[in-house]
């Protein structure tokens, strides 16, 4: 055996040796504990927020199918629940409107973006739902919108074109 200076045993472990080990994991024990009760909290959120957003939806398409007719056909829906934003309604818009946004469309070169005053001629008349104000800030705060609005109103719009072939 060894015996330090001061008479200890080096060759024994301290009573203490371990203290720090000990400590050091009941903190990342506290901690891991705090971190899963938040995340539980967070996931707790987003499920009542998914709940919304299906209870919104719901309500959306009983009224629009009882206002407009059916979906896809009269009007149709935008999720936009994965960037924070809800849903759009659109109906499909004026057959003019449509010649000039598509014309307005074959006009960009490539590199060019569409102008938003494009955009905002072909949408806002064939917006149902939320009011106009309120797409507008949603518009601004998510520049996408604009065309994956115009993309669903151009595809009831080749409903209507198919529907009104042939009559006169």
């Amino acid at each position: 055996m060894t015996e330090s200076k001061t008479g200890a045993r080096l060759d024994e472990p301290r009573a203490d040796a371990h203290a720090p080990d000990d400590r050091r994991r009941r903190d990342m024990a506290l901690r891991l504990e705090m971190l899963r009760a938040e995340k539980a909290a967070r996931d707790e959120a987003r499920e009542a927020k998914r709940l919304a957003y299906e209870i919104e939806e719901l309500e959306l398409e009983a009224r629009f199918e009882a206002e407009l007719g059916p979906k896809g056909i009269a009007w149709n829906i935008l999720d936009l629940t994965n960037l924070g934003e809800g849903f759009v309604v659109v109906r499909p818009g004026e057959t003019k409107a449509h010649k000039r946004f598509t014309g307005a469309i074959s006009r960009v070169k490539d590199g060019q973006s569409i102008p938003d005053e494009t955009f905002v001629a072909y949408v806002l008349p064939a917006l149902a739902h939320p009011m106009e104000k309120e797409f507008l800030a949603i518009a601004n705060r998510r520049h996408e919108v604009w065309p994956r609005t115009a993309n669903a109103i151009g595809d009831l719009q080749g409903f209507v074109q198919r529907d009104n072939a042939g009559k006169y």
